[in-house]
């Protein structure tokens, strides 16, 4: 399974100010995502993660540490100076695959 740019966007569609909102929501709408096809965190084989500020780097590898537990996808992190939406501060990419 592949997925697009998940964002941080909430089930109404709003996206918070707080980084750590934003990377909270975006991977939980992953998780979501992942189980409507039967899969999990655990199946997750790459990750793409987007970030627009450097200094939310730490912030962001606690996050990832406590969403992907023991999970170890092949992951590649890059900083842009922009996404979609002037707000939007994150944006995930996974391939997962039930092996």
């Amino acid at each position: 399974m592949l997925t697009s740019g998940t964002p941080g966007l909430d089930g109404e569609g709003h996206l918070s100010q707080d980084f750590g909102v934003q990377a909270e929501q975006a991977w939980d709408n992953i998780v979501a995502v992942l189980a409507t096809a039967g899969l999990a965190i655990g199946d997750i084989v790459r990750v793409t993660h987007f970030l627009t500020r450097r200094e939310d780097l730490e912030a962001y590898r606690r996050i990832c540490e406590k969403k992907l537990g023991s999970s170890t996808p092949v992951s590649t992190l890059v900083f842009v100076a922009g996404l979609p939406w002037p707000d939007m501060l994150i944006e995930i990419q996974v391939d997962a695959a039930a092996l």
